[in-house]
């Protein structure tokens, strides 16, 4: 196991490495002064605001748990401490499952929340690479070229989706293996039966605030990534903003780094050079939004520390 984590700690360094070999320190350096901090400062702002959104959608989608808004807010960083500093790609969701099995004891319920979200950022994102996708070849001038540059990005798509098939496939046949079929098939239709109690629970407003709260989350990261291009004196349309933004986060899923480290900052410095920037500029901008999601993850780590820190009484 700890071998696994080092293996994605490699891939993500490695490609993590090879975007930050790609920018030119040194004009960067030279450019400190054309590089406007107050739009960099306000990108931040725009950024954090998903906060709010993610909050909204925890605390309807876990309103069984009884979470308050500022309860909601605080699982969503502390959430993405765990997604972005610990081992495994997974680990905001294995904190959200752990910590509502200790509001309510039951884990399948709470799985059965957190694969509902994954499957809904899934939707809302292609969705929206597919729309914006269209819009910018109907739209753009070269839209033959930019055809034969995004050859790279449907590659890395196929070679993505190649690795989380055999993945599956071999969870499968290690559950096969470590389970008596009888007994298996009898823990299937238990988990299945909890399951469709927890999907029949929801309503359509809880439903509702996921899919709404869902865009805004990828709207503030897009309109956040267009401010800090604006930031470096490039400029990407918001159909551009929404395509690299919904692409990153796709790509970011495939669990072959920690919290997509490396994998996300490649794809987004790749996605934008299509429309124009240098690669170190792109390479630069995707370091900037590096920090940003670091800076909210940091915030959750020092939430959860003080959680877990006992209080002195007076």
């Amino acid at each position: 196991m700890r071998g696994h984590w080092i293996l994605r700690l490699l891939v993500g360094g490695t490609l993590l490495a090879i975007v930050l070999f790609q920018i030119e320190w040194r004009d960067v350096f030279a450019a400190t002064h054309p590089i406007n901090g107050h739009l960099i400062t306000g990108a931040f702002l725009v950024f954090g605001t998903q906060a709010l959104f993610e909050g909204w959608r925890f605390k309807r989608l876990y309103q069984p748990y009884g979470l308050s808004s500022l309860q909601a807010v605080k699982l969503f960083f502390t959430s993405l401490f765990f997604s972005n500093f610990l081992p495994g790609s997974l680990g905001a969701d294995l904190f959200q499952v752990q910590h509502l099995n200790r509001l309510t004891p039951g884990v399948t319920r709470p799985i059965t929340y957190v694969v509902l979200l994954r499957l809904s950022g899934l939707v809302i994102n292609l969705s929206l690479a597919i729309l914006t996708g269209i819009l910018l070849f109907q739209n753009t001038q070269s839209a033959f070229e930019f055809t034969m540059d995004t050859e790279r990005l449907v590659r890395l798509f196929l070679l993505a989706g190649s690795v989380v098939f055999i993945g599956l496939i071999i969870g499968y046949i290690l559950l096969r293996r470590t389970m008596d079929p009888k007994q298996a098939r009898h823990w299937f239709h238990e988990r299945q039966r909890e399951v469709f109690d927890a999907i029949s629970a929801l309503t359509f407003p809880q439903i509702l605030v996921i899919v709404v709260a869902g865009i805004l989350i990828v709207g503030a990261r897009a309109v956040a990534l267009a401010i800090v291009t604006q930031a470096f004196g490039q400029e990407v349309p918001w159909t551009g903003a929404l395509l690299v933004v919904s692409v990153t986060t796709l790509v970011a899923m495939v669990p072959i780094s920690i919290g997509g480290l490396g994998v996300r900052e490649a794809s987004m410095a790749t996605m934008l050079s299509l429309f124009g920037l240098s690669l170190s500029d792109a390479s630069a901008i995707a370091v900037v939004i590096l920090l940003f999601v670091w800076t909210l993850s940091a915030t959750g780590g020092i939430l959860w520390i003080r959680s877990r820190t006992p209080t002195e009484p007076r």
